[in-house]
């Protein structure tokens, strides 16, 4: 695995979106856009990656503990064995399960590294019609399921393609991605009910941009063009939780890069990022964390020296 041309990577468990919550990082190189990581939620501070999208292809294979995932509206428990691809530019999330690692391998490819080029057949016939159905959000692969386990064994060859050390890496990485992808879409479809998520990423795009100012229901229905009422039920429909436990976890979110990467006080990073008073930011970090800011700090830059602040 360390001797191949690509080498599996940690995944990186915090990661930074932009107001639409599409995500910054890019995965792989653009001229290979593959990539394959390693990693456990468990390593994540507050034990789980919040929503987001990027336009890449996901393929999660789970190998250790449980793990939580919803896309768009839909909520899956991934047990050891099986298999999740998440469809390009759909919303999702992912948490451990209590008391347990979530230890996975993950997949990410860009849907053009099978289109060939725009206007192909590839493209035209076998990739575009799955990505652009709004009815298929994921697919499901559980390992106790004879064809969807026989999927997750063609993906699998595609990891270990790319980790692999061969001189053609990338036409076996490319050529095992086929072979998965001819059997994605040719597999029987069951159909996916599944709300869409354009309220929500509406929801969370204005949250986004307003973090560290006072935010209210009337500010966000309006921003959504529904009532207070129709605006929390339907984003409570598609996320399974309130608008009010999202912003905390997104200001919590927001305080651990700021923790990691400013020399703000924990007083500032407090106010930066939503929070009405330093105390009850260290009370809800510590709640969510299991450890206050400051040792966060020291743990995750032990070679900044903080300014002390009063509480």
């Amino acid at each position: 695995m360390q001797n191949g041309k690509f080498q599996a990577q940690a995944y990186q468990i915090t990661i930074e979106t932009d107001v639409t919550k599409r995500e910054q990082t890019q995965h792989g190189d653009p001229s290979f856009p593959v990539i394959v990581y390693h990693d456990s939620l468990r390593k994540s501070t507050l034990g789980y990656i919040n929503w987001h999208w990027h336009p890449e292809l996901q393929y999660v294979y789970v190998t250790e503990g449980r793990v939580r995932y919803l896309v768009n509206s839909s909520e899956m428990i991934l047990n050891p064995g099986d298999g999740l691809l998440i469809n390009s530019g759909r919303l999702h999330m992912a948490e451990t399960m209590p008391d347990e690692h979530g230890t996975y391998v993950s997949l990410m490819f860009h849907p053009s590294i099978l289109s060939s080029f725009p206007g192909s057949v590839y493209n035209t016939e076998y990739v575009r019609p799955w990505l652009e159905n709004e009815g298929i959000p994921y697919s499901l692969l559980r390992d106790t399921v004879q064809e969807d386990n026989a999927i997750n064994l063609l993906f699998l060859n595609v990891i270990q393609a790319y980790e692999n050390t061969v001189t053609d890496q990338e036409i076996e990485v490319l050529l095992s991605l086929w072979r998965a992808w001819q059997a994605v879409i040719h597999r029987s479809v069951h159909e996916i009910r599944s709300i869409p998520s354009t309220l929500a990423m509406t929801v969370m795009s204005y949250i986004s941009s307003h973090l560290s100012e006072p935010l209210s229901l009337n500010q966000i229905s309006s921003a959504a063009h529904l009532s207070k009422e129709e605006c929390c039920r339907r984003f409570k429909q598609i996320t399974g939780e309130t608008i009010f436990t999202y912003i905390k976890k997104s200001r919590l979110e927001y305080s651990l890069n700021l923790l990691r990467n400013s020399d703000m006080t924990i007083s500032e990073i407090a106010y930066a990022s939503g929070f009405s008073t330093t105390s009850y930011f260290i009370s809800t970090f510590r709640s969510a964390a299991g450890t206050t800011p400051g040792s966060y700090r020291r743990e995750h830059r032990p070679d900044t020296i903080t300014r002390e602040i009063s509480v």
